[in-house]
């Protein structure tokens, strides 16, 4: 049995017949095969760092942390290859509230910030932290 994403509904497997002479030899050989290709459930965080041509994506509730819709969805190389088997709004714009904030702090540095020195001076500041008011830091633990 096959499960078409597209309808949800178990679909026939028949096996297909392949027949092949060996090398050398003039005897006639004949293979039964199923035509399945393997696949496997990976969770949102396993698959960090992993670009993949296909995936099927839940997006409903099993999203339950901020920023886990973006990762599940930028792990795939296209869009065609992209199957949402659900979708919660709500879930997919969950944005934790330090992003915003530490986009306006790197908005505020200078644009000369570098984190080399080529004059030998000391790096110790290399990215030049801006005097941001104190209710503007954001610390990430």
């Amino acid at each position: 049995m096959n499960l078409d994403p597209e309808s949800s509904e178990p679909v026939a497997v028949e096996p297909t017949t392949s027949s092949f002479h060996a090398k050398g030899s003039t005897m006639r050989m004949q293979r039964l095969q199923y035509p399945i290709d393997l696949a496997w459930a990976l969770t949102i965080h396993r698959v960090q760092g992993v670009s993949l041509d296909r995936a099927i994506i839940d997006l409903g509730s099993s999203i339950f942390a901020a920023g886990q819709a973006y990762v599940a969805l930028s792990r795939v190389r296209s869009l065609a290859g992209v199957l949402l088997l659900k979708l919660d709004p709500q879930k997919v714009q969950m944005v934790d509230p330090r992003v915003p904030a530490e986009y306006v702090r790197l908005g505020m540095m200078p644009a000369s910030t570098s984190l080399n020195s080529s004059d030998g001076a000391d790096d110790s500041n290399a990215m030049g932290d801006p005097e941001l008011p104190a209710d503007q830091l954001v610390e990430f633990n």
